[in-house]
């Protein structure tokens, strides 16, 4: 196959990158790179490297990804490119990022905003502090964070980049929600959606639809919710974005908990739970296990409540996700006063079991019914702190 073949199979897989098509842009670029590899054009298969590590990084394939971009770093230190360093380094910091290896992450996107800043790569500029804004809201930074995606919202708008824009508003609009502030994360939310449609952004319409949905979820408006995230489910599955699908999965199982269909609930947390180890998202895992955790609390199973809690409390250490690390601990605090209370009171609990029940004897009924009425009333007081720890959440851009 000649130069100009294998140049028309990169640029058709560009085409597929820019409108999100990762699979068939995969398949292209598995094609041409082993044809660029026997040609030893280095900047050409660079390029192919780091376009591959892409589709994969949004296919879910992170150990692919991680193993293309080292082959860009490689190429890139080689062939003096910086432009092609400081991209491998954040598309490092993004899988890293992924992983809850959230101070790799951090390492990563300065090793990349520091040579964008020499290079002068303002878009490149405003994307890394859009990432390292995440990162300090994840880790309940909100002041910090909110102080980078305004300086990233300067550049962007000077750029007039609208989808990148569109994700700066979105990401002070989940600080917003954050802090209960209903109306300003809706205000900032319709503008992300009306730039979104403007440049036909189907993941970020996806993306929006699903952080309306958390409001109206927030505000106990079920039926507007259930309709925004079904109409942002209806997207990610086209796009096959197993991110999004794993939050909104999340967010539709807390509807159905609500709505008492404990079933139906349990269905799309698993859904969530199972795509999120696939996809090696320790964040994601977390929350998936404090939704199950919600559950159990409603079947009085504390075996089960106690043992989620525990996974999720170790995995935000990891992530030094301080909120939700503090969430989680203010629960399995609740989890021992209550477990105590019903012992002292001379209620004999069974944890475990194959229901997942608790079983016990009292004396006499009124103190059952004394019991009972303190514990549900402590449980949903707590956890309702637990399960508003979770919005959709917009992933960094690449």
């Amino acid at each position: 196959m000649n130069q100009e073949s294998i140049e028309d199979i990169c640029d058709a897989a560009k085409e597929h990158l820019a409108r999100e098509e990762y699979d068939k842009a995969r398949h292209l670029l598995l094609q041409a790179i082993p044809l660029l590899e026997s040609q030893s054009n280095k900047r050409n298969l660079s390029v192919a490297y780091n376009d591959l590590g892409i589709a994969n990084r949004r296919l879910g394939k992170l150990g692919e990804a991680w193993s293309y971009f080292l082959k860009v770093i490689e190429l890139s230190e080689e062939l003096e490119d910086d432009y092609g360093l400081a991209t491998a380094y954040n598309n490092l910091g993004l899988i890293a990022d992924t992983r809850g290896s959230l101070e790799e992450a951090e390492r990563l996107y300065t090793k990349s905003l520091r040579i964008y800043r020499i290079t002068g790569g303002q878009k490149e500029v405003s994307d890394l502090l859009v990432n390292l804004g995440v990162l300090a809201q994840v880790r309940g930074r909100l002041d910090e964070a909110e102080q980078l995606y305004k300086e990233a919202l300067e550049l962007s708008k000077f750029l007039e980049d609208k989808d990148l824009t569109a994700s700066i508003y979105t990401n002070i609009g989940n600080i917003r929600l954050s802090q209960r502030k209903f109306g300003e994360a809706e205000q900032l939310f319709r503008k992300s959606l009306e730039l979104y449609k403007s440049i036909d952004s189907k993941s970020g319409i996806a993306d929006t639809y699903a952080n309306l949905g958390v409001i109206a979820k927030k505000r106990h408006y079920l039926e507007e919710a259930t309709r925004f995230f079904y109409k942002a489910l209806e997207l990610q599955e086209e796009l096959e974005d197993k991110y999004g699908i794993v939050k909104t999965c999340r967010n539709l199982g807390t509807i159905a908990r609500e709505r008492n269909n404990t079933h139906e609930a349990e269905c799309f947390y698993y859904k969530s739970l199972d795509l999120s180890k696939g996809l090696e998202s320790k964040e994601d895992i977390a929350d998936s296990y404090c939704c199950l955790a919600v559950v159990a609390r409603g079947r009085k199973d504390f075996t089960s409540w106690k043992s989620l809690l525990l996974k999720a409390k170790n995995l935000y250490a990891e992530m030094e996700a301080e909120r939700k690390l503090r969430g989680v601990k203010k629960e399995l605090i609740l989890y021992g006063r209550i477990r105590r209370w019903w012992i002292l009171s001379g209620k004999k609990i069974i944890l475990g079991g194959s229901g997942g029940g608790v079983i016990g004897v009292f004396v006499g009924g009124a103190l059952e019914k004394m019991a009972n009425s303190i514990v549900t009333h402590t449980l949903d007081k707590g956890l309702n702190f637990i399960s508003g720890l979770f919005g959709n959440g917009t992933p960094p851009s690449f």
